[in-house]
Protein backbone atom coordinates (compact mmCIF):
# COMPACT_ATOMS: atom_id res chain seq x y z
CA UNK A 1 0.00 0.00 0.00
CA UNK A 2 1.03 3.20 -1.48
CA UNK A 3 1.55 6.07 1.87
CA UNK A 4 1.40 10.19 0.71
CA UNK A 5 1.98 12.60 3.12
CA UNK A 6 -1.28 14.90 2.41
CA UNK A 7 -0.32 17.39 5.16
CA UNK A 8 0.22 20.32 2.40
CA UNK A 9 -2.13 23.18 0.73
CA UNK A 10 -4.77 23.19 2.97
CA UNK A 11 -7.05 26.15 3.81
CA UNK A 12 -8.45 26.81 7.31
CA UNK A 13 -11.49 29.37 8.39
CA UNK A 14 -13.38 29.62 11.23
CA UNK A 15 -17.08 29.07 11.46
CA UNK A 16 -17.97 32.29 11.70
CA UNK A 17 -16.20 33.86 9.43
CA UNK A 18 -18.06 32.34 6.88
CA UNK A 19 -20.82 33.72 5.01
CA UNK A 20 -23.10 31.20 3.36
CA UNK A 21 -25.24 28.56 4.81
CA UNK A 22 -23.60 25.06 5.05
CA UNK A 23 -26.12 22.02 3.88
CA UNK A 24 -23.72 18.94 4.96
CA UNK A 25 -25.99 17.25 2.12
CA UNK A 26 -27.28 14.37 4.06
CA UNK A 27 -30.78 14.20 1.79
CA UNK A 28 -28.21 13.41 -1.58
CA UNK A 29 -25.32 12.22 -1.81
CA UNK A 30 -22.52 14.57 -2.93
CA UNK A 31 -25.14 17.81 -2.85
CA UNK A 32 -23.65 19.28 0.18
CA UNK A 33 -23.22 23.09 -0.54
CA UNK A 34 -20.89 25.63 0.84
CA UNK A 35 -18.09 24.69 2.52
CA UNK A 36 -18.58 21.19 2.27
CA UNK A 37 -19.52 21.31 -1.44
CA UNK A 38 -17.11 19.66 -3.93
CA UNK A 39 -16.86 23.23 -6.03
CA UNK A 40 -16.36 26.46 -3.28
CA UNK A 41 -14.72 29.78 -3.59
CA UNK A 42 -12.46 29.56 -0.59
CA UNK A 43 -9.72 31.67 -1.68
CA UNK A 44 -9.84 34.03 1.20
CA UNK A 45 -9.74 31.14 3.77
CA UNK A 46 -6.13 31.02 5.34
CA UNK A 47 -3.47 29.29 3.80
CA UNK A 48 -1.99 26.39 6.41
CA UNK A 49 0.09 23.18 6.22
CA UNK A 50 -0.75 20.27 8.75
CA UNK A 51 -0.34 19.83 11.40
CA UNK A 52 -2.08 22.89 12.64
CA UNK A 53 -3.87 24.22 15.65
CA UNK A 54 -5.55 26.82 15.65
CA UNK A 55 -6.02 27.57 18.96
CA UNK A 56 -2.92 28.29 20.18
CA UNK A 57 -3.39 31.65 17.72
CA UNK A 58 -6.40 33.05 19.65
CA UNK A 59 -6.37 35.82 22.25
CA UNK A 60 -5.58 34.58 26.08
CA UNK A 61 -8.35 35.15 28.57
CA UNK A 62 -8.39 34.77 31.90
CA UNK A 63 -12.10 33.84 32.26
CA UNK A 64 -11.63 30.94 30.00
CA UNK A 65 -9.88 27.88 30.95
CA UNK A 66 -6.69 28.44 32.73
CA UNK A 67 -5.05 24.79 32.85
CA UNK A 68 -6.22 24.41 29.03
CA UNK A 69 -4.14 27.60 27.92
CA UNK A 70 -6.60 30.43 28.40
CA UNK A 71 -7.86 30.83 25.02
CA UNK A 72 -10.74 31.90 24.17
CA UNK A 73 -12.07 28.51 22.89
CA UNK A 74 -11.66 26.55 26.05
CA UNK A 75 -14.42 26.06 28.67
CA UNK A 76 -14.54 25.39 32.85
CA UNK A 77 -15.72 21.89 32.95
CA UNK A 78 -17.12 20.35 35.75
CA UNK A 79 -14.12 19.47 37.44
CA UNK A 80 -13.13 23.20 38.03
CA UNK A 81 -15.93 25.19 37.96
CA UNK A 82 -19.85 25.31 38.42
CA UNK A 83 -20.71 27.64 35.60
CA UNK A 84 -18.88 27.41 32.25
CA UNK A 85 -17.65 30.59 29.79
CA UNK A 86 -19.26 31.19 26.69
CA UNK A 87 -16.15 32.15 24.35
CA UNK A 88 -16.25 28.91 22.54
CA UNK A 89 -19.25 30.36 20.54
CA UNK A 90 -17.29 32.03 18.21
CA UNK A 91 -14.02 30.12 18.49
CA UNK A 92 -14.76 26.62 18.69
CA UNK A 93 -15.75 25.41 15.38
CA UNK A 94 -13.26 25.33 12.27
CA UNK A 95 -13.69 24.22 8.55
CA UNK A 96 -10.60 22.59 6.66
CA UNK A 97 -10.70 22.32 2.76
CA UNK A 98 -8.03 20.76 0.12
CA UNK A 99 -8.42 20.60 -3.34
CA UNK A 100 -6.02 18.20 -5.35
CA UNK A 101 -6.16 16.47 -9.06
CA UNK A 102 -6.14 12.78 -8.67
CA UNK A 103 -4.67 10.90 -11.84
CA UNK A 104 -6.22 8.88 -14.25
CA UNK A 105 -3.61 6.02 -12.99
CA UNK A 106 -5.85 5.64 -10.26
CA UNK A 107 -8.27 3.92 -11.54
CA UNK A 108 -9.11 0.99 -10.58
CA UNK A 109 -7.10 1.21 -7.30
CA UNK A 110 -8.54 1.52 -3.71
CA UNK A 111 -8.08 4.76 -1.69
CA UNK A 112 -8.13 5.84 1.97
CA UNK A 113 -6.99 8.80 3.44
CA UNK A 114 -6.10 8.68 7.50
CA UNK A 115 -6.19 11.11 9.94
CA UNK A 116 -3.58 10.72 12.82
CA UNK A 117 -5.38 13.01 15.37
CA UNK A 118 -8.20 15.72 14.91
CA UNK A 119 -9.25 18.02 17.65
CA UNK A 120 -12.16 16.94 18.14
CA UNK A 121 -15.41 16.24 16.61
CA UNK A 122 -14.54 15.96 12.91
CA UNK A 123 -16.64 15.88 10.29
CA UNK A 124 -15.53 14.86 6.83
CA UNK A 125 -16.79 15.58 3.23
CA UNK A 126 -15.63 14.39 0.20
CA UNK A 127 -16.62 16.49 -3.10
CA UNK A 128 -19.77 16.73 -1.40
CA UNK A 129 -20.95 13.81 0.10
CA UNK A 130 -20.92 13.29 3.79
CA UNK A 131 -18.07 10.44 4.67
CA UNK A 132 -18.16 9.91 8.47
CA UNK A 133 -18.10 11.60 11.63
CA UNK A 134 -15.33 10.68 14.56
CA UNK A 135 -15.38 11.80 17.51
CA UNK A 136 -12.64 11.01 19.81
CA UNK A 137 -9.86 13.73 19.74
CA UNK A 138 -6.62 11.56 20.19
CA UNK A 139 -7.10 8.35 18.20
CA UNK A 140 -6.39 7.93 14.68
CA UNK A 141 -9.29 7.36 11.69
CA UNK A 142 -8.89 5.94 8.63
CA UNK A 143 -11.95 6.53 5.80
CA UNK A 144 -12.21 4.61 2.47
CA UNK A 145 -13.43 7.52 -0.29
CA UNK A 146 -12.69 5.25 -3.35
CA UNK A 147 -16.06 5.31 -4.84
CA UNK A 148 -16.21 9.17 -3.84
CA UNK A 149 -12.91 10.21 -6.14
CA UNK A 150 -13.23 10.98 -9.25
CA UNK A 151 -9.89 10.01 -11.49
CA UNK A 152 -8.72 12.06 -13.63
CA UNK A 153 -10.49 15.62 -12.47
CA UNK A 154 -10.41 17.93 -9.18
CA UNK A 155 -11.17 16.33 -6.35
CA UNK A 156 -12.06 18.09 -3.32
CA UNK A 157 -11.97 17.39 0.88
CA UNK A 158 -13.47 19.05 3.84
CA UNK A 159 -13.24 18.31 6.90
CA UNK A 160 -15.52 20.52 10.17
CA UNK A 161 -13.98 20.27 13.03
CA UNK A 162 -15.70 21.12 16.89
CA UNK A 163 -14.09 21.71 19.50
CA UNK A 164 -16.76 23.21 21.95
CA UNK A 165 -16.63 20.22 24.29
CA UNK A 166 -13.44 19.28 25.99
CA UNK A 167 -11.88 15.65 26.56
CA UNK A 168 -9.48 16.71 29.17
CA UNK A 169 -8.37 19.39 31.88
CA UNK A 170 -4.99 20.60 29.93
CA UNK A 171 -4.65 22.26 26.89
CA UNK A 172 -6.20 20.31 24.29
CA UNK A 173 -5.65 22.25 21.05
CA UNK A 174 -8.35 22.84 18.27
CA UNK A 175 -7.82 21.15 14.98
CA UNK A 176 -6.35 18.70 12.06
CA UNK A 177 -2.95 18.67 13.90
CA UNK A 178 -1.27 15.18 13.12
CA UNK A 179 -0.28 14.15 9.98
CA UNK A 180 -2.64 13.09 7.17
CA UNK A 181 -2.23 10.25 4.44
CA UNK A 182 -3.66 9.28 1.57
CA UNK A 183 -3.31 5.45 1.19
CA UNK A 184 -2.96 4.02 -1.85
CA UNK A 185 -3.61 -0.02 -2.31
CA UNK A 186 -4.12 -2.29 -5.08
CA UNK A 187 -7.66 -4.27 -5.46
CA UNK A 188 -5.74 -6.83 -2.96
CA UNK A 189 -3.98 -5.07 0.30
CA UNK A 190 -3.11 -5.53 3.49
CA UNK A 191 -6.18 -4.76 6.10
CA UNK A 192 -5.05 -1.17 7.79
CA UNK A 193 -3.95 -1.99 11.07
CA UNK A 194 -4.51 -6.01 11.06
CA UNK A 195 -0.43 -6.88 11.31
CA UNK A 196 0.83 -8.66 14.58
CA UNK A 197 4.32 -9.11 15.32
CA UNK A 198 5.25 -11.12 18.40
CA UNK A 199 8.66 -12.21 19.68
CA UNK A 200 10.87 -14.58 21.59
CA UNK A 201 14.37 -14.02 22.96
CA UNK A 202 15.59 -16.86 21.11
CA UNK A 203 14.36 -14.97 17.61
CA UNK A 204 11.42 -16.74 17.16
CA UNK A 205 9.26 -14.34 15.23
CA UNK A 206 5.40 -15.16 15.13
CA UNK A 207 3.59 -12.80 12.63
CA UNK A 208 0.37 -12.56 10.99
CA UNK A 209 -1.80 -10.33 8.71
CA UNK A 210 -5.07 -9.52 6.69
CA UNK A 211 -5.19 -9.65 3.46
CA UNK A 212 -8.50 -8.29 1.56
CA UNK A 213 -9.35 -9.19 -1.93
CA UNK A 214 -11.80 -6.40 -3.13
CA UNK A 215 -12.35 -8.59 -6.63
CA UNK A 216 -15.32 -9.97 -8.01
CA UNK A 217 -12.62 -13.67 -8.46
CA UNK A 218 -10.55 -15.60 -5.83
CA UNK A 219 -7.29 -14.34 -5.28
CA UNK A 220 -4.36 -17.25 -4.81
CA UNK A 221 -0.88 -16.85 -4.36
CA UNK A 222 2.02 -16.77 -1.85
CA UNK A 223 3.09 -14.85 0.60
CA UNK A 224 7.28 -13.98 0.81
CA UNK A 225 7.91 -12.98 4.77
CA UNK A 226 11.25 -11.20 5.22
CA UNK A 227 12.66 -9.89 8.20
CA UNK A 228 15.32 -7.29 7.32
CA UNK A 229 18.03 -5.94 9.67
CA UNK A 230 18.84 -2.55 10.60
CA UNK A 231 21.03 -2.83 7.62
CA UNK A 232 18.62 -3.80 5.35
CA UNK A 233 19.62 -7.35 4.93
CA UNK A 234 17.39 -10.44 5.13
CA UNK A 235 18.27 -12.27 8.41
CA UNK A 236 15.37 -14.23 7.80
CA UNK A 237 12.80 -15.70 5.24
CA UNK A 238 9.63 -17.74 4.11
CA UNK A 239 7.04 -18.52 2.01
CA UNK A 240 3.82 -19.18 2.58
CA UNK A 241 0.81 -19.96 0.05
CA UNK A 242 -2.69 -18.50 0.44
CA UNK A 243 -6.52 -18.69 -1.05
CA UNK A 244 -9.20 -16.01 -0.64
CA UNK A 245 -12.50 -15.73 -1.94
CA UNK A 246 -14.42 -12.91 -3.91
CA UNK A 247 -15.13 -9.88 -1.80
CA UNK A 248 -13.58 -11.81 1.09
CA UNK A 249 -10.66 -11.37 3.67
CA UNK A 250 -7.82 -14.39 5.08
CA UNK A 251 -5.55 -13.81 8.08
CA UNK A 252 -1.91 -15.36 6.71
CA UNK A 253 0.69 -16.35 9.29
CA UNK A 254 4.36 -17.24 9.91
CA UNK A 255 6.45 -17.83 12.37
CA UNK A 256 10.13 -17.36 11.05
CA UNK A 257 13.43 -17.54 13.57
CA UNK A 258 16.10 -14.89 14.13
CA UNK A 259 19.81 -16.53 15.02
CA UNK A 260 21.27 -14.56 17.49
CA UNK A 261 19.02 -11.92 17.38
CA UNK A 262 19.80 -8.16 18.66
CA UNK A 263 17.44 -7.27 21.29
CA UNK A 264 15.69 -4.08 21.83
CA UNK A 265 16.37 -2.57 25.26
CA UNK A 266 16.12 1.48 26.78
CA UNK A 267 20.16 1.29 26.10
CA UNK A 268 20.47 -0.43 22.92
CA UNK A 269 16.91 0.18 21.22
CA UNK A 270 17.54 -2.45 18.05
CA UNK A 271 15.10 -2.79 15.32
CA UNK A 272 14.16 -5.02 12.87
CA UNK A 273 11.89 -4.97 10.07
CA UNK A 274 9.15 -7.63 8.59
CA UNK A 275 8.52 -7.18 4.93
CA UNK A 276 5.31 -9.51 3.51
CA UNK A 277 4.91 -9.38 -0.09
CA UNK A 278 1.36 -10.77 -1.68
CA UNK A 279 0.84 -8.73 -5.01
CA UNK A 280 0.94 -5.63 -2.20
CA UNK A 281 3.76 -5.35 0.65
CA UNK A 282 3.42 -4.28 4.40
CA UNK A 283 6.47 -2.89 6.34
CA UNK A 284 6.24 -3.41 10.12
CA UNK A 285 8.92 -2.47 12.41
CA UNK A 286 9.42 -4.43 15.59
CA UNK A 287 12.47 -5.58 18.58
CA UNK A 288 12.96 -8.50 20.16
CA UNK A 289 12.37 -7.91 23.64
CA UNK A 290 10.45 -9.30 26.89
CA UNK A 291 9.16 -6.97 29.76
CA UNK A 292 7.75 -8.73 32.82
CA UNK A 293 6.33 -6.87 35.76
CA UNK A 294 7.15 -8.79 38.73
CA UNK A 295 5.65 -7.98 42.33
CA UNK A 296 8.57 -8.96 44.19
CA UNK A 297 11.25 -8.37 41.72
CA UNK A 298 10.16 -5.18 39.83
CA UNK A 299 10.33 -4.47 35.91
CA UNK A 300 12.24 -6.97 34.18
CA UNK A 301 13.51 -6.03 30.52
CA UNK A 302 14.40 -8.94 28.50
CA UNK A 303 15.21 -10.99 32.06
CA UNK A 304 17.27 -8.14 33.73
CA UNK A 305 16.01 -6.25 36.47
CA UNK A 306 15.38 -2.13 35.31
CA UNK A 307 14.49 0.74 38.13
CA UNK A 308 11.94 2.74 35.76
CA UNK A 309 12.37 6.05 35.50
CA UNK A 310 9.75 7.70 34.07
CA UNK A 311 7.61 11.16 33.48
CA UNK A 312 3.59 11.76 32.91
CA UNK A 313 3.82 14.00 29.91
CA UNK A 314 0.96 16.02 27.67
CA UNK A 315 1.85 16.41 24.13
CA UNK A 316 1.77 20.15 23.59
CA UNK A 317 4.56 21.91 23.21
CA UNK A 318 5.55 25.63 23.87
CA UNK A 319 4.08 27.92 20.77
CA UNK A 320 3.09 25.34 18.56
CA UNK A 321 0.51 24.05 20.92
CA UNK A 322 -0.23 20.55 19.79
CA UNK A 323 0.74 20.42 16.22
CA UNK A 324 3.99 19.15 16.76
CA UNK A 325 5.95 17.50 14.09
CA UNK A 326 7.85 14.45 13.71
CA UNK A 327 11.10 16.37 14.92
CA UNK A 328 9.32 17.68 17.80
CA UNK A 329 8.03 14.88 18.92
CA UNK A 330 11.89 13.08 18.51
CA UNK A 331 13.33 16.09 20.22
CA UNK A 332 11.23 15.58 23.42
CA UNK A 333 11.98 11.96 23.84
CA UNK A 334 15.66 12.63 23.05
CA UNK A 335 15.43 15.84 25.72
CA UNK A 336 13.61 13.43 28.42
CA UNK A 337 16.35 10.73 27.83
CA UNK A 338 18.61 13.88 28.67
CA UNK A 339 17.63 13.86 31.96
CA UNK A 340 17.70 10.69 32.76
CA UNK A 341 13.86 9.60 32.12
CA UNK A 342 13.76 5.87 31.01
CA UNK A 343 9.76 5.43 31.33
CA UNK A 344 6.84 7.75 29.28
CA UNK A 345 3.26 8.01 30.54
CA UNK A 346 1.24 9.44 27.88
CA UNK A 347 -1.05 11.64 29.81
CA UNK A 348 -4.26 10.97 28.98
CA UNK A 349 -4.51 10.08 25.46
CA UNK A 350 -3.49 7.96 22.52
CA UNK A 351 -0.23 9.34 21.47
CA UNK A 352 0.86 10.47 17.76
CA UNK A 353 2.44 7.90 15.66
CA UNK A 354 5.60 9.73 15.53
CA UNK A 355 6.22 9.76 19.15
CA UNK A 356 6.33 6.13 19.59
CA UNK A 357 8.45 6.02 16.33
CA UNK A 358 10.77 7.98 18.55
CA UNK A 359 10.72 6.36 21.48
CA UNK A 360 11.32 2.88 20.09
CA UNK A 361 14.22 4.70 17.86
CA UNK A 362 15.44 6.18 20.82
CA UNK A 363 14.95 3.58 24.02
CA UNK A 364 11.86 4.99 25.79
CA UNK A 365 9.65 2.31 27.23
CA UNK A 366 5.50 3.37 27.05
CA UNK A 367 2.69 3.40 29.25
CA UNK A 368 0.05 4.07 26.11
CA UNK A 369 -2.97 5.03 28.02
CA UNK A 370 -6.65 5.57 26.46
CA UNK A 371 -8.55 8.83 27.22
CA UNK A 372 -12.23 7.38 27.66
CA UNK A 373 -12.91 4.55 30.28
CA UNK A 374 -15.91 2.03 29.79
CA UNK A 375 -17.54 -0.64 27.71
CA UNK A 376 -19.20 2.03 25.77
CA UNK A 377 -18.95 1.79 21.76
CA UNK A 378 -17.01 4.98 22.10
CA UNK A 379 -14.61 3.59 24.43
CA UNK A 380 -14.35 0.55 23.18
CA UNK A 381 -13.75 2.00 19.60
CA UNK A 382 -10.82 4.19 21.10
CA UNK A 383 -8.75 1.36 22.82
CA UNK A 384 -9.26 -1.00 19.77
CA UNK A 385 -7.77 1.75 17.97
CA UNK A 386 -5.15 2.47 20.45
CA UNK A 387 -3.85 -1.11 20.65
CA UNK A 388 -4.39 -2.36 16.86
CA UNK A 389 -1.72 0.63 15.77
CA UNK A 390 0.40 0.59 18.87
CA UNK A 391 0.97 -3.39 19.97
CA UNK A 392 4.22 -3.83 17.42
CA UNK A 393 5.66 -1.00 18.83
CA UNK A 394 8.84 -2.35 20.99
CA UNK A 395 8.80 0.72 23.23
CA UNK A 396 5.11 -0.29 24.80
CA UNK A 397 5.37 -2.16 27.64
CA UNK A 398 2.41 -1.62 29.40
CA UNK A 399 -1.56 -0.76 28.45
CA UNK A 400 -3.40 2.40 30.89
CA UNK A 401 -7.30 1.68 30.99
CA UNK A 402 -8.12 4.98 32.84
CA UNK A 403 -7.15 7.48 34.78
CA UNK A 404 -8.84 8.84 38.45
CA UNK A 405 -12.39 8.60 37.15
CA UNK A 406 -13.86 9.46 40.45
CA UNK A 407 -17.15 8.11 39.97
CA UNK A 408 -16.42 4.96 39.26
CA UNK A 409 -13.09 4.40 40.02
CA UNK A 410 -14.10 2.85 43.77
CA UNK A 411 -17.42 0.78 42.95
CA UNK A 412 -18.35 -2.71 41.83
CA UNK A 413 -19.53 -0.91 38.61
CA UNK A 414 -16.20 0.40 37.56
CA UNK A 415 -14.76 -3.23 38.59
CA UNK A 416 -17.55 -4.86 36.20
CA UNK A 417 -16.03 -2.18 33.20
CA UNK A 418 -12.79 -2.30 33.65
CA UNK A 419 -12.49 -6.37 33.53
CA UNK A 420 -14.42 -5.86 30.31
CA UNK A 421 -12.02 -3.52 29.19
CA UNK A 422 -8.95 -6.00 29.98
CA UNK A 423 -10.56 -8.55 28.13
CA UNK A 424 -10.97 -6.64 25.38
CA UNK A 425 -7.14 -5.74 25.86
CA UNK A 426 -6.28 -9.38 26.10
CA UNK A 427 -8.04 -10.24 22.88
CA UNK A 428 -6.17 -7.60 21.11
CA UNK A 429 -2.70 -8.35 22.56
CA UNK A 430 -1.66 -10.99 25.14
CA UNK A 431 1.93 -9.54 25.80
CA UNK A 432 1.21 -6.98 28.13
CA UNK A 433 -0.30 -5.97 30.57
CA UNK A 434 -2.88 -3.48 32.19
CA UNK A 435 -2.71 -1.09 34.54
CA UNK A 436 -4.96 2.18 35.53
CA UNK A 437 -3.94 5.87 37.10
CA UNK A 438 -5.69 5.65 40.72
CA UNK A 439 -5.69 7.93 43.40
CA UNK A 440 -7.71 6.11 45.82
CA UNK A 441 -5.45 4.97 47.89
CA UNK A 442 -5.94 1.32 49.37
CA UNK A 443 -9.57 0.59 47.16
CA UNK A 444 -9.54 -2.77 45.46
CA UNK A 445 -12.99 -3.20 45.30
CA UNK A 446 -13.61 -1.22 41.83
CA UNK A 447 -10.98 -0.65 39.13
CA UNK A 448 -8.03 -1.63 41.06
CA UNK A 449 -8.86 -5.03 41.59
CA UNK A 450 -9.41 -5.61 38.09
CA UNK A 451 -5.97 -4.50 36.45
CA UNK A 452 -3.14 -6.68 36.30
CA UNK A 453 -0.85 -3.67 37.53
CA UNK A 454 -1.99 -1.25 40.09
CA UNK A 455 -1.14 1.78 38.93
CA UNK A 456 -0.89 4.52 41.94
CA UNK A 457 -0.84 8.18 41.70
CA UNK A 458 -0.15 10.37 44.73
CA UNK A 459 0.56 8.07 47.39
CA UNK A 460 0.41 11.17 49.87
CA UNK A 461 -3.45 11.46 48.97
CA UNK A 462 -4.25 8.75 51.39
CA UNK A 463 -3.02 7.87 54.53
CA UNK A 464 0.49 7.21 55.98
CA UNK A 465 0.83 3.41 55.31
CA UNK A 466 -1.33 2.35 53.38
CA UNK A 467 0.69 1.51 50.23
CA UNK A 468 2.25 -1.30 52.34
CA UNK A 469 -0.56 -2.29 53.76
CA UNK A 470 -2.12 -2.88 50.28
CA UNK A 471 1.18 -4.78 49.00
CA UNK A 472 0.81 -6.98 51.85
CA UNK A 473 -3.35 -7.47 51.12
CA UNK A 474 -2.40 -8.31 47.75
CA UNK A 475 0.48 -9.61 47.09
CA UNK A 476 0.11 -11.32 43.55
CA UNK A 477 -0.45 -7.66 42.38
CA UNK A 478 2.66 -5.49 41.00
CA UNK A 479 2.67 -1.87 41.63
CA UNK A 480 3.82 0.89 39.99
CA UNK A 481 3.91 4.99 40.45
CA UNK A 482 2.00 5.80 37.62
CA UNK A 483 1.79 10.03 38.81
CA UNK A 484 3.45 11.09 41.64
CA UNK A 485 4.84 14.62 40.58
CA UNK A 486 2.86 17.67 39.19
CA UNK A 487 1.97 21.46 39.26
CA UNK A 488 1.13 21.01 43.14
CA UNK A 489 4.58 20.07 44.62
CA UNK A 490 8.06 19.18 43.52
CA UNK A 491 9.79 16.71 42.17
CA UNK A 492 11.51 14.47 44.74
CA UNK A 493 8.93 15.73 47.37
CA UNK A 494 6.17 13.80 49.43
CA UNK A 495 4.78 16.84 51.31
Amino acid sequence: MKKINFNKDWRFILEKDLDAYNCHGLQKSAEATGAPARFYDYNNWKRVELPHDWAVALPKSLAANTMAGARANTHYCRFFSEGRTNLGEVFSVGWYRKDFFLDEAFEGKRVFIEFEGVFRDATVFVNGTYIDRHASGYTGFLLEITDQLVPGEDNSIAVRVDTEQPEGWWYEGAGIYRNVWLLIAEPLYFKHGKTVVKTALDGTVTASAVLVNDKETPAAATALWQILGADGSTVASLTTPFEIAPYGEAKISAVLKIESPLLWSVDTPHLYTLQIDACDQVLQRFGVRTVELDPARGCLLNGKPLKLRGACVHQDFGGVGVALTDNLHRYKIALLKEMGVNAYRCAHHAPAPALLDACDELGMLVMDETRTFGTTPEARRQLTALIERDRNHPSVFIWSIGNEEFTLQNTVQGNKQAKAMCRLVRELDDTRPTTYGGNNGADFTGINGAVDVRGVNYIRNSKSGWLEEYRKDHPAQPIIGSEESSYVLSRGSAT
